[in-house]
């Protein structure tokens, strides 16, 4: 077995979850499908390892209230998964002047940035070299959607949907409504965002010097899509780019990323895989909330992209991008981003690997 693959199975991605991700989904492994021995193993890794190293859990309902952010520009990425929000996210994290959630911060949100060299390091060791459901390149400092932060703390997350699939369309409702399990899953979640954006912030913006334009935040995710109105009550100085795929390439392939993932990180020994007709109903859903509520957006904070241009010119849509919202692309930025496009552009047009 490979050095990563059995780090993989040694560290369920929970060994970097918050305590009260820990004891939440403890509570939920009361039925005999329940693969105790990960959540348990889990606990371990973090009581023992990692206990005087983090921030205290924001998903305590006796936490204080985090403050709206207005720390610095926010740019959100959203539209269906699989339509090519990886690729433009990790474009405009590259330009050096956004600072986004990388891998490191999604699998270990609670920890604060001291010895980031160290655990960057030791993350890479442990890392696959590439996603398994489409071979993109994956490293600790890879661009990463906030999602998988979200269910490390414990707040409502689509990934927890892939810990218990048991329970599959519970965590969906929860994660994209803010309904069903929990009655405050709405205050839950966005108080875990604001924390992990002010966290975000504090690690990647807060020491720039005041001579420089600041940074912005820069976030990719598609579940994002159907929390447009609570998102604008918690970032002030916020706009939005929408990407487009046709629906008949994204299906099979948010079937296959879903049962990948499912595989990957069940905590449960058995489960149902997501056919085509369970992820052409979500994903329905999902774009009729996003088509309502992105009508409601001021034409100037929104901008829509379509999937094949950009992947057939991107650094043309990336030009248009910066300069409908009016910010500054110099010469020297918009290097570092042709130079990431040059180097990986061929894992964004190969096929797709088999699923075994």
């Amino acid at each position: 077995m490979p050095l990563s693959a059995f780090y993989l199975k040694l560290f369920h991605p929970l060994a970097g979850a918050d305590p009260a991700a820990i004891t939440y989904l403890q509570s939920l492994l009361t039925n005999d499908n329940a693969n105790l021995a990960l959540i348990r193993q889990a606990a371990r890794i973090y009581s023992r390892r990692r206990r005087n190293l983090i921030h205290p859990t924001y998903a305590d309902d006796s936490e204080g209230e985090v403050g709206p952010f207005d720390s610095s520009e926010t740019i959100l990425i959203v539209g269906s998964w699989r339509s090519g929000t990886t690729l433009l996210h990790e474009l405009m994290a590259a330009d050096g002047l956004n600072y986004t959630c990388r891998t490191i911060d999604a699998i270990f949100p609670a920890d604060p940035g001291r010895h980031l060299k160290h655990r960057h390091r030791l993350l890479n060791t442990m890392l696959p070299a590439n996603r398994k459901f489409d071979l993109v390149r994956i490293m600790s400092n890879s661009a990463q959607e906030e999602e998988f932060a979200l269910a490390q703390m414990a707040a409502p997350s689509v990934f927890l949907s892939c810990y218990f699939p048991s329970m599959r369309q519970e965590f969906l409702n929860e994660a994209l409504n803010f309904e069903g399990l929990r009655p405050n899953a709405r205050q839950i979640w966005s108080r875990c965002h604001l924390a992990m954006s002010h966290r975000l912030y504090t690690k990647y913006a807060a020491a720039r010097r005041p001579e420089l334009p600041p940074k912005r935040l820069i976030l990719k995710n598609p579940a994002n899509s159907t929390r447009i109105k609570t998102i604008l009550k918690l970032y002030r100085n916020t706009k939005f780019i929408r990407i487009l795929r046709t629906v008949d390439h994204v299906v099979p392939s948010i079937t296959r990323m879903m049962n990948i993932a499912t595989r990957q990180f069940s905590l449960e020994r058995r489960f149902k895989p997501v056919d085509d007709s369970d992820s052409d109903a979500f994903v329905e859903i999902l774009l009729e909330r996003l088509d309502a509520d992105w009508k409601s957006l001021p034409k100037g904070s929104r901008q829509t992209v379509d999937y094949e241009d950009l992947v057939r010119d991107p650094m043309s849509v990336i030009d248009q991008i910066y300069s409908r919202f009016g910010f500054a692309l110099p010469p020297g930025r918009r290097d570092k981003i042709e130079k990431f496009w040059t180097t990986t552009a061929s894992q964004w047009r190969r096929p797709q690997p088999p699923l075994s």
